[in-house]
């Protein structure tokens, strides 16, 4: 009888599994976990069979017994598995965890069975009549200890899914756990006991378990549980009330017929039934009322609940305003714990997604052919997470979608949809009293859905329409700055004409003055070595006065078309600095100001062009000499700016800083356009050095476009132009330890030499085949 028991449910088993293997989704870990389960029910089931033949021969040490106690830890290991996946606990560290524990369970039993350990509980007394005489051994108490206390463990996991899991769907999934778990492993440990009845009851229980997981795995729908617990809780409760107040009626009924009276029986029984119909009917409907309150829940009337959720949105105009108003109707209406209204904007290749109960910028999107797009266009009903989650026509949904939806923590969305175009939608959380949705709530949602497309249209028309006054007055106010910026640079060119011929004119003026003068004391024999030395030395500085103006003037003009030749070697910072300032000292003498240096010894060798460095530098100190009043002074700082992962410095800032009297906001820019100069024209001075003293307004494009030649940067930072309090400016120069421009440069000089060598060779082949031509003929 065992044996044919056995087979027949390890059949079903089979077919358990082939049905897992048909409905699955490939999506959820715990159809894996399910379909391994069932094949190996099966092979537990066919040892049942085998062993119940009588057949199997095994020793004395290894009895057949042992064997099932093996097969059942084997069991009890898979159970934990399929429990955590379908449970969510999918976590690497609880499954290993799982493994290790039913592991170490199962090799305990397995050594207790190799060295014959005798029971150490006294269990033998306990479970005689269960064992058939059988003496209990240690490999069986640890398999039951084990059993007792991973059990144990599946079921508060299962409690703690079913108590933190907030969305009702999932939930009722878990519960339906809590009734598999118990049976499967109640199943489990019955099957092990060797005497009839049961074994037999173990065997039907672990079916009975196994097919309801198989039902919860497979199942896109699982029967609401609590619903009809409920149901069934206030019918029965009704139907006990219906039969108290009938079976009164027949007890008053009988005792006034048979009693000492003279009234018939009949009337007796007629008025009796009469009464009990009145007072049944009220008592019913009583119960039915306070049964809805108490226990079935009492639903949203659909009339009311569209009549006042229109009266509410429209006459909303505001968007933000719309999505706050259409969250709270529906909060208030089905009792949930957050709504929210999502719009959808077509962008072509994709629907971008946009929370507008939410003040982030974090769209989601939903593509064209993606499986949820076309539910809400072509079938327009609300769709519920848990689907999107585990019914199989969503499982090609794409991860970012499914991690979108995900994160809104949301049970259900009913799309908002307009002539087949998704225009939004309205995500609805889970319900305070833990209920799922039910069908008539998601019609009576789906329409509430379809009477928000006006209002969100005007709406999301009225935002547009601001956006775009937003943007076009963006817009002109960009214009106007460019327009009074385009204006100042007109300006500049302008006096850049006249600032550039008092540039040149007044040296040229200088040359032609003392060139005459020359020239007449020298006719009139006035000269003596003295005079000379005193004209000639101010020729000598006129002429390098254009010499400068001109040089400036052919620099920017390579910096320009980007064509500055610059020769990259290593250097000391601290030396460019030196030779950049040393031509100032007799200036800064002369000025009373005090020039400090600091930290540039500090750091560490650069690549670059070091003359163009000096250049640059000086450029910037004669800038902060000129807009220094006498007194003043000037700091200059380097330090490392960037350093690697492995501390080696990749680029460091040099800041040259001064008291003087800063810089406009609105200039800021501006200063490193070429011929822009800070003050009017009138006030202009070929002194280089001299305070507020201003030239051709190329020093600081020139510094700039040298800097951004080695890769770097250069900024100025100041409080603004005040000649009174002195707010000063800070120059801070970013140069890179090795410019990239420098690796290129090297490249391109290894493939200049590399052709320039092929073509010397193939010059020197063609001499030298001429003469071997010559020689022959």
């Amino acid at each position: 009888m065992m044996t044919i028991v056995a087979a027949v449910i390890a059949a079903v088993y089979l077919v358990l599994l082939g049905i897992t293997l048909q409905r699955r989704t490939r999506r959820d870990p715990a159809e894996g976990w399910l379909l391994l389960f069932s094949g190996y029910s099966a092979l537990l089931m066919g040892a049942h069979a085998v062993i119940g033949t009588g057949t199997l021969a095994l020793s004395a040490s290894f009895s057949s017994r042992h064997l099932l106690t093996i097969l059942f830890m084997g069991s009890l290991m898979l159970t934990g598995f399929l429990t955590l996946t379908y449970i969510n606990k999918t976590g690497r560290e609880m499954l290993v965890g799982w493994g290790i524990l039913s592991g170490l369970a199962t090799a305990a039993v397995v050594v207790t069975i190799i060295t014959g350990s005798p029971s150490v509980t006294g269990l033998d007394s306990l479970l005689q009549g269960a064992m058939g005489g059988e003496s209990i051994r240690l490999a069986a108490e640890i398999a039951l200890g084990s059993w007792l206390l991973l059990a144990l463990m599946l079921f508060v996991g299962t409690i703690h899914s079913f108590l933190t899991e907030p969305l009702p769907l999932y939930a009722n999934r878990i519960l339906l756990w809590g009734v598999v778990a118990p049976l499967i492993l109640l199943g489990d440990a019955l099957s092990l006991l060797p005497s009839e009845p049961w074994f037999y009851i173990g065997y039907g229980l672990r079916l009975v378990g196994a097919a309801l997981g198989v039902y919860g795995v497979i199942s896109t729908r699982i029967l609401d549980i609590r619903a009809t617990t409920r149901w069934l809780i206030s019918r029965s409760i009704i139907t006990v009330i219906t039969s108290v107040l009938i079976l009164g009626g027949i007890i008053v009924t009988i005792n006034l017929a048979f009693g000492e009276n003279n009234v018939s029986p009949w009337l007796i029984g007629a008025g009796m039934a009469l009464l009990v119909a009145l007072i049944l009917q009220p008592a019913r409907d009583l119960m039915r009322f306070l049964m809805r309150r108490l226990i079935d829940r009492d639903t949203t009337d659909p009339a009311e609940a569209v009549r006042l959720y229109v009266q509410r949105v429209a006459s909303v105009i505001e968007i933000k305003e719309l999505a706050e108003t259409a969250s709270a109707t529906i909060k208030e209406l089905f009792n949930v714990r957050q709504a929210i209204l999502i719009s959808a904007r077509d962008e072509r290749i994709f629907i971008s997604l946009d929370n507008l109960n939410d003040d982030t910028d974090d769209l989601g999107r939903l593509a064209l052919n993606s499986p949820i797009y076309r539910h809400f266009v072509d079938d327009g009903r609300p769709l519920l997470q848990y689907d999107i989650d585990y019914a199989k026509e969503y499982r090609d949904v794409p991860d970012t979608e499914r991690r979108y939806f995900g994160n809104l923590g949301m049970d259900l969305y009913a799309p908002i949809v307009d002539d087949h175009t998704l225009i939004g939608m309205l995500a609805v959380g889970p319900k305070s009293s833990d209920d799922q949705f039910y069908p008539r709530e998601l019609e009576l949602l789906s329409a509430l859905a379809q009477q928000t497309v006006v209002a969100l249209e005007n709406a999301r028309l009225v935002r547009d329409l601001r956006n775009l006054n937003a943007a076009m007055n963006a817009l002109n106010e960009d214009l106007r700055l460019t327009n009074a910026r385009l204006e100042r640079l007109d300006a500049v060119k302008t006096d850049f004409l006249a600032i550039a011929s008092h540039e040149l004119r007044t040296p040229l003026t200088q040359v032609q003055g003392y060139a005459d003068l020359l020239a007449e004391m020298a006719n009139r024999h006035f000269l003596t070595p003295e005079q000379v030395m005193d004209i000639t030395s101010h020729l000598s500085n006129s002429t390098r006065r254009m010499t400068e103006v001109i040089a400036s003037m052919l620099d920017i003009s390579q910096i320009d078309v980007e064509n500055m030749d610059l020769n990259f070697v290593e250097t000391n910072v601290a030396n460019i600095m030196k030779l950049a300032i040393d031509p100032y000292a007799e200036d800064l003498e002369t000025r009373n100001l005090s020039l400090t240096a600091r930290g540039l010894r500090q750091l560490p060798p650069i690549y670059a062009d070091y003359k163009r460095l000096v250049q640059a530098f000086q450029n910037l100190i004669t800038n902060a000499i000129k807009y220094t009043p006498d007194g003043g002074k000037i700091l200059i700082n380097g330090d490392i700016h960037e350093r690697s992962k492995s501390g080696e410095p990749l680029s460091i800032q040099i800041v040259i800083e001064d008291s003087g009297i800063g810089i406009d906001k609105a200039d800021q820019e501006l200063i490193f356009e070429k011929f822009f100069r800070v003050g009017s024209v009138e006030l202009h001075s070929t002194g280089s050095t001299k305070f507020k003293g201003a030239g051709p307004g190329l020093g600081l494009p020139i510094a700039q476009g040298i800097i951004n030649g080695h890769g770097g940067r250069i900024w100025i930072e100041s409080e603004g132009h005040d000649e009174e309090r002195l707010p000063g400016s800070k120059f801070h120069v970013v140069l890179p330890v090795r410019p990239e421009a420098m690796d290129a440069r090297q490249s391109i000089d290894r493939i200049q030499q590399t052709l320039q060598s092929a073509e010397e060779a193939a010059k020197e082949q063609t001499i030298i085949r001429s003469k071997a031509n010559a020689q022959n003929s």
